[in-house]
């Protein structure tokens, strides 16, 4: 699976899905300046619905975060 972060805010962002949540992946994307963009690959063969975010410093709190779902 590839992941493409396209960053059009005026902050510091990135993509996680990592094992803190329950998941069974550990992945992100380095931080993305305002107007760049950054990706990640990975290797998607565990099924399941799970919560991704922002990682940035208080970003997940302010709402930043989704699911994404593995199916077979």
């Amino acid at each position: 699976m590839q992941i493409i972060l396209n960053n059009s805010g005026v902050a510091l962002h990135d993509w996680a899905l990592d094992a803190t949540s329950p998941s069974p992946y550990s992945v992100s994307t380095e931080e993305v300046r305002p107007g760049e963009s950054g990706s990640i690959i990975f290797v998607a063969d565990k099924l399941g619905s799970f919560t991704y975010h922002c990682a940035t410093l208080g970003h997940r709190e302010y709402g930043m975060q989704g699911q994404i779902i593995i199916a077979g």
